[in-house]
C-alpha cells in the first residue's frame, strides 16, 4: 500500500497586509468621518424624501439674520431720539 504524499494545492505566502494596515492614524480617522457623514447623509434623506433640509437651514439662518438685523435699525433709531 503506497502512502500519498500530502502537498499543499498553493504555495504557501506570507499574509499580505490589509489597506487599512497601511494608513496612519490620521487617515483613519478621516476615513471614519467620512463614513459617518455619509451614514448620517443616508438617514436624513430617508427622513425627509424630496426636500433639501440644508437649503431649508439656510433660509431659516437667513431670515433670522434679516429679522436681526431690522431689530438693530429699529434700536439705533430710537436711541437717536
Amino acid at each position: 500500500m503506497a502512502h500519498a504524499l500530502k502537498v499543499p494545492l498553493k504555495a504557501s505566502k506570507t499574509k499580505k497586509k490589509s489597506p487599512a494596515a497601511k494608513k496612519s492614524p490620521a487617515e483613519l480617522a478621516a476615513q471614519r468621518r467620512r463614513a459617518a457623514i455619509e451614514r448620517t447623509r443616508g438617514v436624513l434623506t430617508r427622513l425627509a424624501p424630496g426636500r433639501s433640509l440644508s437649503d431649508e437651514l439656510i433660509a431659516e439662518r437667513r431670515a433670522e439674520d434679516r429679522a436681526e438685523a431690522k431689530a438693530v435699525q429699529a434700536r439705533r433709531r430710537s436711541a437717536k431720539r
